[in-house]
């Protein structure tokens, strides 16, 4: 029996297209990987609470989990998750990651419908940060699992080692069929695509809870190997953050090897820095935040600030006319604030 539409909306409504996935069946599954004992970084687009994906690969003596979560209530969790290696906070279609990657992905894609399904969305995304036969373990509905368009995608990027059905009274939940397969580059036959969409519920066997069968051998890959894994998307708030804990002010006096002012040093008034180097100090950040230090008696506060000004004026031309001339430049300006009270304006 096909599974109707008004299961899978109303199953979408009421989890927003997010299915944990379950931890026992998790666990039959860690039985069928060999993940031997190099470094080996797994990739989970829609991580939830991490549980799966670290129930999964329990048997990766040195694993690193790299985990994206659009929820932000779930990636905090994530953050504080000490087997989880990194993490980020987005929508893994929005999300920048090095392609071929990583030798081992987990998946449980949203179940829904958004401009395109997000099973074989997210699939396309997963099949180019996989290395070559890197082994992916792929959670669907059994709507898609005989879906012609997700067999295609698939079958296109992977060669399938197994399929499993969950049991029948968590599969009455979400029908949800587990692929595994290993990345390839090769076409796939038109019969394999036929046999698959032909697939009733039964020809898919249940997961099984013991495994006595030869191993799938997990490879190796490197963290050095993943350059870029962040979110597309610029969070201003994260950004803040970690913008103050970054403290650019006194960082950029470090690189660009400027002493701090000392009170003993300055003249009275300041001498203000020539027009360039006010502006390279400005756009730099130099001219702010807290310079000195305690033990030289010389900590004091200065505030940079570049502003755009206009200067009106009036020009004569040669027919004795007068124009109305307005010029742009940029003012900059520094306020210091000594330690025994002196306020001084540089401009």
């Amino acid at each position: 029996m096909i599974e109707n539409t008004f299961f899978q909306t109303t199953k979408n409504i009421e989890k927003a297209g997010a299915y944990y996935t379950d931890v026992e069946h998790c666990e039959r599954l860690s039985n069928l990987f060999d993940f031997g004992t190099g470094d080996v970084c797994i990739l989970e687009p829609s991580a939830g609470n991490g549980e799966a994906v670290k129930t999964i690969t329990k048997n990766c003596i040195n694993r690193k989990i790299f985990a994206v979560e659009l929820s932000t209530e779930a990636y905090i969790g994530l953050k504080n998750d000490q087997d989880i290696f990194e993490a980020i906070n987005c929508d893994f279609l929005q999300t920048k990651i090095s392609h071929k990657s990583f030798s081992f992905c987990f998946a449980n894609p949203p179940y829904i419908d958004d401009e395109g399904r997000m099973e074989i969305e997210f699939l396309k995304r997963i099949a180019n940060y996989m290395s070559d036969g890197g082994i992916l373990v792929y959670i669907v509905p059994y709507s898609i699992a005989t879906n012609k368009s997700y067999l295609r995608t698939y079958l296109s990027k992977f060669e399938p080692i197994f399929e499993f059905r969950f049991d029948d009274a968590e599969y009455a939940k979400y029908r949800q069929i587990a692929f595994i397969g290993k990345r390839k580059t090769s076409s796939y036959d038109n019969d394999v695509l036929n046999e698959y969409l032909g697939r009733k519920k039964e020809d898919f066997p249940l997961i099984p809870k013991q495994w006595d069968k030869e191993k799938i051998i997990v490879g190796e890959s490197k963290e050095e190997n993943i350059t870029f894994f962040t979110s597309l998307i610029f969070d201003e708030k994260l950004g803040y953050e970690n913008l103050l804990k970054m403290k650019p002010q006194k960082n950029n006096l470090k690189n660009i090897a400027i002493e701090p002012f000392k009170d003993d040093e300055l003249s009275n008034p300041p001498i203000m820095p020539n027009e360039n180097s006010l502006y390279l100090l400005s756009t730099l950040g130099c001219g702010s935040g807290i310079t000195g230090t305690a033990e030289d008696k010389d900590v004091h506060l200065q505030r940079g600030c570049a502003k755009i000004v206009k200067n009106t004026y009036q020009e004569e031309n040669e027919d004795g006319s007068i124009d109305e001339v307005v010029r742009t430049s940029t003012q900059v300006s520094v306020t210091i604030l000594e330690n025994n009270g002196n306020i001084t304006i540089l401009e």
